[in-house]
């Protein structure tokens, strides 16, 4: 057994034999030659890394839209220690929780319209199965199906992968609830799939419409006019709409939640990531009155929806205090702010480098591609059994790596639709940060892409490359 004192004793090699042997090979093989696996994190704060070496690494990677507060933001961690300390109750199963009384409390005033009712549990994807569930008991089992977009990415238990169909899923499993698509942002298409959900009565088979007013994984929006067309459509054949801002929630886009922008209400919000501000696993869906009561508005029903690790305390203070932290540091300005600053840069560099085919995205979270014909030319002969995306999908990840070997940003990439170098760092960056980042990242890209190809393929190895492929 290894003893939980000695954990940060182990260096990054036996860290690494660990996940072979014990938790998945196949993702030890993945990371096999990244050079963030050459050092240990000894510790972390804000948007800074420190790493065994004494070396400093700048996140922006926001951690996959967790860390809007940062890494152990004071207060959060100072609130979370009071607890402790005060040895307050954490598990309240048969009593009322305070916590999640109050925390329920301050969503409601947050949220537009009458979206007052709210569920507390641990995943986005939990999140996800629980809205639809309340989504498919309010009609009694009279409607069997979800309409969601053809890019859709919400979760990964097979719950969420049911509505979901992001090209990075590449094994289709069964589905357990059946599921219409309709094309992201498109009217026509949407109107389209409800029609064809109609029974002679004009009456639709539809139990659900989930949208991603933002989809962060393929950096796109859902225009104003979608999101109206949605909810003219919901009130008229009575569908409850649902929005996923699980990932795009308090204040990573800009407003709290994505949907802000417009004037459009839905009947359930999903919401996760920083909702436990970088150290609390909470998430949550919250739902119109009128939506639970026809689900749950009965005694017989009113624990037809309770999960073991729902109410905890310390998870729904600690989302409290991230809410309050929130909104005391003007997240909503930072995050407006930061897409100010990247439209700025990235604009420039795109006019700079015609490697650099195009960028999206929206508060903190924007994704850059590339246009590597002239790399496809030269590598031609080299690996002339590759196709452009498996080229482009090597290119990124050697840009990452590059970033972080030699400027000390982490950074990530997405492959919803197409490749994107991910950037989306925490709110709490400074300005600084921002503009040092657009330095390295130009450096970056003035290296020789062959160059820059050819060596990061030599030292991971073409047979950890081929993991890439997949």
């Amino acid at each position: 057994m290894i003893n939980s004192s000695d954990i940060t004793k182990l260096n990054s090699e036996e860290v690494l034999k660990l996940y072979k042997n014990y938790i998945n090979p196949q993702q030890a093989k993945l990371y096999a030659g990244l050079s963030m696996l050459n050092e240990n994190v000894i510790s972390a704060e804000g948007v800074k890394i420190q790493l065994s070496s004494g070396k400093e690494i700048t996140d922006f990677t926001g951690g996959l839209g967790v860390l809007n507060h940062g890494h152990n933001h004071p207060k959060i961690i100072e609130a979370r220690i009071n607890f402790q300390e005060e040895k307050r109750m954490e598990v309240t199963k048969v009593y009322l929780s305070p916590y999640v009384a109050a925390l329920s409390k301050n969503i409601a005033e947050l949220f537009p319209g009458d979206l007052d009712i709210s569920y507390f549990c641990n995943s986005g994807s939990e999140g996800i199965e629980g809205a639809l569930k309340m989504c498919h008991k309010s009609f009694s089992g009279s409607r069997d199906t979800v309409l969601s977009s053809n890019r859709s990415f919400h979760g990964k238990t097979l719950g969420a992968l049911s509505v979901s169909h992001a090209s990075e899923n590449t094994y289709l499993f069964p589905k357990i609830m059946k599921n219409f698509t309709y094309q992201f942002n498109d009217e026509k298409d949407l109107e389209r799939a409800v029609n064809e959900s109609l029974n002679s009565r004009g009456e639709s088979n539809l139990f659900a419409l989930l949208i991603e007013p933002f989809s962060a994984s393929s950096f796109s929006e859902s225009s104003n006019s979608f999101l109206k067309k949605a909810r003219d459509l919901s009130n008229r054949f009575d569908i409850p709409l649902v929005f996923d801002e699980i990932y795009t929630g308090f204040y990573k886009t800009g407003p709290l939640f994505s949907f802000m922008k417009t004037e459009v209400v839905p009947d359930i919000v999903v919401y996760s990531k920083s909702f436990g501000g970088g150290k609390s696993s909470i998430s949550g869906f919250t739902a119109t009155k009128k939506l639970f009561n026809n689900a749950y508005g009965n005694l017989d029903d009113a624990l037809m929806h309770s999960t073991t690790y729902n109410a905890f305390g310390e998870e729904t203070y600690s989302a409290l205090v991230a809410i309050e932290v929130a909104i005391e540091e003007n997240f909503q300005e930072k995050s407006k702010n930061i897409e100010k600053a990247f439209n700025l840069n990235l604009d420039r560099i795109k006019n700079d480098f015609p490697i650099i085919s195009g960028y999206s995205g929206t508060g903190s979270l924007f994704g850059v591609c590339f246009d590597l014909k002239d790399l496809y030319g030269k590598l031609g002969k080299i690996i002339n059994t590759s196709t452009k995306e498996k080229i482009e999908k090597v290119y990124i990840v050697a840009i990452i790596d590059y970033l972080y070997k030699e400027h000390n940003y982490l950074t990530y990439f997405t492959d919803n639709q197409k490749m994107h170098l991910a950037i989306g760092p925490s709110l709490v960056i400074d300005p600084v940060d921002v503009e040092n980042f657009f330095s390295s990242f130009r450096s970056t890209l003035e290296q020789n892409q062959v160059k820059l190809f050819t060596n990061f393929v030599t030292r991971k190895g073409l047979g950890n490359i081929k993991l890439l492929f997949k």
